[in-house]
């Protein structure tokens, strides 16, 4: 009998974590936050001329060479299986896939290619790049879309910004971020060049 009602208690203190914890916490969570955060709470959507094109916290492939390029990804950009490759050092496949990225880079954009840019991130989505990497396709970006000198210069100026580093050289920008999804959806609206002024 002892053992009967032990059980029961059992049953009753389950269902009712279950509700606590299950339903009651995550909905009180998810409506704070929606409240108070509600463009983070929504997933940081980017929307452009009212289409959504993605998520700010989520890379994408940019191949296009009017855009600046992301970090490379194992799942191809992916969201359900994202991750990294978990190749170790000495797998051929990643020596020849840092191999090829690297050549490309130098193709693309010459000079070294920065070596986050030729492993692929532990999540394969992560939308930020370093600042010396995203300055260093400033010219390529700005030759692809046709940009004159003075437009170039203000699209540099943007980048910093865009990294909350406007007034410090290139050569002090290893620690400073750019968030290349954010960079590439103010390229596409337009809206770059009001982040240079």
């Amino acid at each position: 009998m002892k053992q009967m009602r032990m059980i029961g208690l059992s049953a009753v203190f389950l269902v009712v974590m279950t509700i606590l914890t299950g339903v009651a916490y995550p909905l009180l969570v998810t409506g704070i936050g929606t409240v108070l955060f509600p463009r983070k709470a929504a997933g940081s959507l980017i929307v452009i001329n009212g289409q959504v094109r993605g998520s700010y916290l989520l890379s994408q492939d940019f191949h296009d060479s009017r855009f600046f390029r992301a970090r490379p990804s194992a799942t191809n950009y992916q969201v359900l299986g994202a991750g990294g490759s978990n190749m170790a050092p000495t797998n051929g496949a990643l020596t020849k896939a840092v191999e090829d990225r690297r050549n490309e880079w130098e193709k693309s954009f010459g000079g070294k290619a920065p070596d986050e840019m030729l492993y692929a991130s532990a999540s394969g989505l992560d939308p930020e790049i370093s600042l010396s990497a995203a300055l260093a396709q400033v010219k390529s970006v700005a030759a692809a879309r046709g940009y004159d000198a003075a437009q170039a210069l203000a699209l540099d100026k943007a980048v910093r910004k865009t990294a909350g580093h406007a007034d410090q050289e290139q050569s002090s920008s290893t620690s400073a971020r750019v968030n290349v999804v954010a960079l590439n959806a103010a390229l596409e609206s337009g809206a770059i060049f009001k982040q240079a002024q």
